[in-house]
């Protein structure tokens, strides 16, 4: 019985002592810190002031703490008279701020002598730095810092708690107000457009490459999330050439009717904040006083754009050559002549130069390339528009008309269903011609395909 009382005793001796022991070294004993062999005069202020500036930068930085994040010397080594001597940093943590790395949860400060201060003798005083590193320090459990096995501490000699403290990088705070920006990081992989996912204007074209709802945009200190009662929708696109010319576009954005833009010209995404449940979000090229839209929500080309814009192919070579013969009738006279008409290519467009464009979206102009020599003619000349006509499956030929503009030139069109394969060009009728009116004596017709892919 007595042993047994004595071993009990003994048990409970021995937790004792090793709860005190444990207690001792989680709090660790009070430690006077030296730097370069002087005793750091207060050394508690240093960290009280890293600590504010600590609390400032995470406010400012949106970023996350715990209850035990605090700040600490960094250490050297042991002096002979037992004094800790300190190294040039303040490492201030756990903190994390978006994107951070658990594994480094602390900020660093810098750490000087105080020149203009006037310590007691064999003392000295430190400050720290404005601004925290842009280094971050990992730690250890046991309040070493991995790259250096420096360990951290503060005067009361406590350590800091194991790594992060279960500490995890926060979300990106909400956007403030109507996001439209760009940038180069999305939270989440957009959906792929369709190749058809394009509109082409008279100058310019885009073509949408990916879009999507995004749950944040932005790296680190610059990324956001959505304001509360709106979501971000981001997207990418590139520019096109348009049908006679490669301008910058003039893009804009069109949520629920109400237009907003224009847009930056960029390679990056665009975001947008858009309401929760938006009925319609659209991408919108502006061109020759047309908008032509395509849908942010589905991807899909609007109505109002041109059928065109997606045809793959517009253009085929005819390389034609017709004897004809035509009566001239002017001032010196009325007389018959020969020539030749020569058929080069067809080709459609949406917009003619002279600024008109097709009567809707499923028409299209279609350009007949010929050229007229007559006997005589020092070269070839373009074919007044009232002497051809297009016929398309068997419908009534229509007359071209000059849709150059004030250039001086031919530009011989005739309006078609966007959709157009084959047809017919007729060579016919009579036209007023600098050299009088000329007549067709000998009528010509030649057929034209154009595949639509």
């Amino acid at each position: 019985m007595i042993r047994a009382i004595t071993r009990i005793v003994a048990l409970a001796v021995i937790i004792i002592l090793g709860l005190a022991g444990w207690h001792t070294l989680h709090r660790g004993e009070p430690v006077q810190l030296a730097r370069d062999g002087l005793t750091i005069q207060d050394p508690e202020a240093p960290l009280r002031t890293a600590e504010r500036q600590l609390n400032a930068v995470v406010a400012e930085r949106h970023g996350a703490r715990t209850d035990h994040t605090r700040c600490y010397y960094t250490t050297q080594d042991r002096l002979l008279s037992g004094q800790v001597n300190v190294g040039d940093t303040v490492a201030c943590g756990p903190v994390l701020f978006v994107d951070g790395d658990p594994a480094t949860p602390y900020l660093n400060y810098g750490l000087q002598v105080d020149l203009a201060a006037h310590p007691s003798p064999g003392h000295t005083v430190l400050s720290v730095a404005a601004q925290p590193d842009e280094t971050t320090s990992p730690a250890n459990a046991d309040g070493t810092i991995k790259a250096s096995e420096r360990e951290l501490i503060r005067p009361d000699g406590s350590r800091p708690p194991a790594g992060a403290d279960g500490l995890s990088p926060p979300a990106p705070p909400p956007a403030v107000g109507d996001v439209l920006t760009k940038t180069s990081v999305v939270g989440n992989t957009l959906r792929l457009a369709s190749s058809q996912a394009v509109v082409i204007g008279h100058t310019t074209g885009v073509r949408l490459r990916e879009f999507g709802f995004v749950d944040r945009y932005g790296r680190g200190d610059a990324a956001r999330s959505a304001e509360k009662g709106r979501k971000l929708l981001a997207f990418q696109t590139e520019s096109a050439p348009g049908e006679s010319g490669a301008a910058a576009p003039v893009l804009s954005v069109r949520i629920d009717g109400v237009e907003r833009g224009p847009l930056i010209s960029t390679s990056e995404f665009v975001v947008v904040a858009v309401p929760l449940n938006p009925q319609s979000v659209d991408l919108i090229l502006t061109d020759s006083g047309v908008k032509q839209s395509i849908s942010l929500l589905t991807g899909q080309v609007g109505t109002n754009s041109p059928e065109l814009s997606t045809r793959a192919n517009r253009v085929a070579t005819m390389s034609m050559k017709k004897e004809i013969t035509v009566r001239v009738s002017g001032p010196a006279g009325t007389g018959i002549t020969s020539g030749h008409i020569t058929f080069t290519k067809v080709w459609l467009s949406y917009f003619g130069a002279d600024g008109t464009h097709a009567s809707s979206p499923d028409r299209a102009f279609l350009h007949v390339m010929a050229t007229v020599r007559l006997d005589g003619d020092t070269h070839d000349f373009g074919i007044e528009p009232g002497l051809l006509s297009v016929s398309v499956d068997g419908s009534t030929p229509v007359r071209t008309r000059n849709a150059a503009g004030d250039t001086g030139e031919i530009d011989d069109v005739s309006e078609v269903p966007a959709d157009v394969v084959s047809g017919a060009i007729s060579y016919s009728g009579s036209a007023a011609a600098d050299k009088g009116t000329l007549s067709v004596v000998t009528p010509v017709t030649v057929p034209f395909t154009i595949p639509m892919a």
